[in-house]
């Protein structure tokens, strides 16, 4: 359709080569919101009449209810836009081509972009809030359950099953503050009546417009509001972020789910068994996730890698954009509901989790530093004592506390039950269970409040 009248006809195998239209599926919702409210803006303008407006309008909405009607032309148009012209000329006849006025396909394709994106975002924002109740309810039935925290994935000093929950809790809210502002502040402005790029002599109400599609602001220059992909370079990014950091759980509940630590079991949904060795019970959907954070990121230096070389104003490059970023939001979106599932029905092994805190040495450095703080001792000589206490002892508290009083003259009273110093801590953040209740009870309210 647009080509023909200077280039003349084209291979189809050369248009399906150029063509968007599978990729196009995505936004056929948004491709016809942005007509509609262009129809709207022409009417108001006296530019067509109020019947050729419900005309088209009214075929917009058939092919809206029937996406065949656009589809069967995926092998002879090059994008969503041109199909949906071709539709409704065989729809309504001539009357369709009064659609082109003031408009391009650059304004438009923009806008149905970010209006997608907005939708994806914000049901992405609603299974991360889904994600932190259930956190914070799991972490309820967990304030007492001790279990040994890991740096260099070593045990390292004792917290609880809530404190750990709570952590990631936190990093969901701080990308939902993220995503909202995303969503508000950079994707939600309006490309519409931008034109190609410098705009049209058609007098369009670009603000009218853009209250119209539900959308916050203009985005006031045409040139930026056509060929900039800013917003999805940003969005993106945050997004695979929040994947990587959801990896990095997935492969805590790998760990944990193996039969070395065996700190939880996994719902056997989340699971597979080997062709082979008939005891083995797979994590197969946390596994999924790690490697999809792999494909995020691959999708993300894709749109970085294709943005990054081009000058400014559309290219068609940026077709292949979108793609990536669809991808991405659908990735993050389903890792958001598996981990979820998961971790609201994983079983806890409560006796394995306080095995290991017994085991180990993980309260030497609050033993070293209530010595410190009791015996008026520089805390880098007690934790010089304490090292070598623990070097004789073969890591046993209890003996280095015999070796502390016996070579050191450490007399003063040492508790050694791990309960007690998890209460010691006082401070904001830590694993205290009265202050982990008020922090679920906090976290509960703001949840409720959005």
């Amino acid at each position: 359709m647009y080509r023909r009248g200077l280039l003349g006809k084209h291979e189809e195998w050369l248009i399906k080569y150029e063509s968007s239209m599978e990729e196009d599926i995505e936004i056929t919702t948004e491709v016809i919101t942005a007509l509609k409210v262009h129809l709207e803006e022409l009417m108001e303008q006296k530019l067509i009449s109020r019947e050729q407006r419900d005309k088209i309008v009214k075929a917009l909405d058939e092919i809206l209810r029937n996406p065949n009607k656009i589809f069967k032309f995926k092998d002879y148009a090059e994008d969503i836009h041109e199909a949906i012209e071709i539709a409704l000329e065989e729809e309504i006849g001539e009357e369709a081509k009064l659609i082109g006025l003031g408009k391009s396909r650059n304004d438009h394709v923009a806008t149905a972009i970010r209006l997608h994106l907005k939708k994806e975002i914000s049901e992405i924002i609603k299974e991360l809030r889904k994600f932190r109740k259930t956190l914070l309810e799991k972490a309820e039935e967990h304030v007492y359950t001790i279990m040994p925290s890991f740096t260099h994935l070593q045990s390292a000093q004792p917290t609880t099953l809530a404190h750990y929950l709570l952590y990631i809790e936190e990093e969901m809210e701080g990308y939902e503050d993220l995503l909202i502002y995303i969503n508000n502040k950079v994707v939600d402005e309006s490309p519409l009546g931008a034109g190609a790029i410098s705009g049209s002599i058609v007098t369009i109400d670009r603000n009218r417009m853009a209250e119209k599609l539900g959308m916050s602001k203009t985005i006031v220059n045409t040139i930026r509001a056509t060929g900039s992909r800013s917003f999805i370079m940003i969005a993106s990014s945050i997004l695979t972020a929040l994947q990587v950091t959801l990896s990095r759980i997935a492969e805590d509940l790998v760990i944990w789910s193996t039969n070395q630590f065996n700190y939880i079991q996994l719902p056997e949904s989340h699971l597979s068994t080997s062709s082979i060795m008939p005891h083995k019970k797979n994590p197969v959907t946390m596994e999924i996730l790690r490697a999809q954070a792999g494909e995020i990121i691959g999708e993300n230096t894709a749109i970085m890698t294709i943005i990054k070389g081009l000058p400014s104003g559309y290219n068609l490059d940026l077709q292949e954009v979108t793609k990536h970023l669809w991808n991405i939001t659908k990735i993050v979106k389903d890792s958001i509901k598996v981990i979820e599932d998961a971790t609201s029905r994983m079983k806890v092994n409560y006796r394995r989790m306080r095995q290991d805190v017994e085991n180990n040495p993980v309260i030497a450095a609050e033993i070293a530093e209530l010595i410190s703080v009791k015996c008026g001792i520089p805390y880098r000589k007690v934790h010089q004592m304490m090292a070598q206490a623990l070097r004789e002892s073969d890591n046993d508290i209890q003996e280095a506390l015999n070796i502390l009083k016996r070579d050191f003259g450490i007399h003063t009273n040492i508790p050694i039950r791990v309960q007690e110093y998890v209460k010691l801590k006082k401070n904001l953040g830590s694993p205290n269970p009265d202050h982990i209740k008020s922090i679920i009870e906090e976290r509960r309210k703001n949840l409720t409040a959005i």
